[in-house]
């Protein structure tokens, strides 16, 4: 009989569940607390109050209330003001993130559109003065600087947006902001919001701009190393970094006459279809002579050139040319530069993670300040990574640490003047977030 009975509860069909919103107090974004410790072991919002002074006279809500909204918004993956509705009607999460409310998508859009550039630069001081609270430049014998632009394409009439270079969208108008990041700590330095039609890098803005990103910081390491893309190449950009005692490696695009110098260049082979060669180079417009290496690789079969040259339409290699003042051999420049490739890594990561190519508003200070918002918000999960959960290597990305820390189910509860915020005991990563949260109250700024 207690087989029978046994066989018939198999045999049960099994109830569908049903749906209902009536569980109260509910976030998917339970792991919120770990951001917010660190912010507000940081003062992320004090300092932000510092450095972005504005009036806001008629407005609900004070400035810094506002740009930890959009904090708080690229945190969370919600790239566009319309899309931080979630948040705001998210009582849960506004209990963990220690916020008393969040301004509705009208509230961001006007206040994007009436915002100052001044603003964006008070964002830019903000994340120099906490980036230094969080590391320490003396204790670091060097520091890389790794240079990029990107090319964020817009749809619409926005301010200053202009037809340039854009690879995927020819003849579309866009942006084409400006990026310096630590090579050996993955931070954002500084950034630049620019116009579309500044494809290349003017030789007074590179430098101007090497110099704001060094502000506080160069004197407090020993050497500076810079890396940068065929944008960067000039020579008078070459010529301030070796005053400046800056050892660089910056790709040259090939020029004709670059070309004819690699006819009959004598290479070194390096194995794996690599080889290596360089040469002294002094351009027509210049006193001085630098160092050209030259990598070229063998093109495999049914791979594409980079590009077609004039010289070697049929000789099977692709070029890369780069000029540099380091004094080691030419396969250990070519390592050296290939570190770059971290910062493309890194404005993906921008891209796909915090809506970095997103552009929220007509204005052009306001998506100039979204952009750098986004760009804060990188770094506090970069810090985080750091912080929290021992990273200070190779970090995984900004994805992972969200499926495993940030959206986390919790339901919130009260008990007497204490809330509390329950979230499943068989969460995998338990353990791990709970030890990041000792690591995060434990840690000391550096001032």
């Amino acid at each position: 009989m207690a087989r029978i009975a046994q066989q018939d509860k198999k045999n049960k069909p099994v109830s569908k569940p049903k749906e209902s919103f009536t569980g109260g107090k509910v976030t998917i974004f339970g792991g919120v607390g770990i951001w917010r410790r660190l912010i507000e072991k940081l003062k992320v919002k004090e300092e932000l109050g510092r450095q972005a002074r504005l009036a806001l006279g008629g407005w609900k809500y004070e400035l810094s209330d506002l740009l930890m909204a959009g904090i708080w918004a690229h945190i969370c993956e919600l790239g566009r003001p319309y899309h931080t509705r979630l948040l705001r009607t998210d009582e849960a999460f506004l209990a963990l993130s220690g916020m008393e409310g969040f301004p509705s998508q009208s509230v961001l859009s006007r206040w994007l559109g009436k915002v100052k550039i001044s603003v964006g630069v008070g964002i830019l001081a903000a994340n120099r003065a906490l980036l230094m609270k969080v590391r320490d430049f003396r204790s670091m014998r060097k520091i890389t600087l790794d240079l990029d632009t990107h090319v964020t394409t817009c749809y619409g009439k926005q301010q200053r947006a202009a037809k340039g270079y854009n690879p995927k969208k020819q003849g579309r108008k866009s942006y084409n902001p400006m990026f310096c990041f630590i090579g050996e700590t993955r931070d954002l330095l500084y950034a630049r919001m620019r116009s579309g039609k500044d494809c290349h890098v003017g030789k007074t803005e590179a430098v101007t701009f090497v110099k704001e990103s060094l502000r506080g910081i160069g004197l407090k390491v020993c050497q500076v190393y810079l890396r940068g893309d065929s944008a960067f190449y000039s020579k008078d950009f070459m010529l301030y970094l070796e005053k400046r005692g800056i050892f660089y490696a910056i790709v040259v695009r090939l020029y004709p006459g670059i070309q004819k110098r690699l006819v009959g260049l004598e290479y070194e082979d390096m194995g794996g279809g690599l080889e290596v060669g360089e040469f002294q180079y002094r351009a027509e417009d210049s006193k001085e002579s630098r160092r050209m290496v030259v990598i070229r690789q063998k093109i495999r079969e049914g791979e594409k050139r980079r590009k077609q040259l004039k010289l070697f339409e049929n000789d099977g290699y692709d070029y890369q040319c780069i000029v540099t003042n380091l004094s080691i051999s030419g396969y250990e420049v070519w390592k050296f530069y290939n570190g770059r490739c971290n910062a493309e890594n890194m404005i993906k990561e921008g891209v796909y993670d915090y809506g970095l190519d997103e552009v929220v508003s007509h204005h052009y200070a306001g998506n100039a300040c979204w952009l750098y918002l986004s760009l804060l918000a990188y770094n506090l999960t970069n810090w985080l990574k750091d912080i929290g959960f021992g990273e200070k290597g190779p970090k995984r990305f900004t994805r992972y640490f969200r499926d495993c820390y940030l959206r986390i189910g919790a339901r919130m509860t009260r008990s007497g003047r204490e809330v509390q915020m329950k979230m499943s005991s068989d969460h995998p990563y338990r353990e791990k977030f709970l030890a990041a949260i000792d690591k995060i109250q434990a840690f000391n700024p550096v001032c």
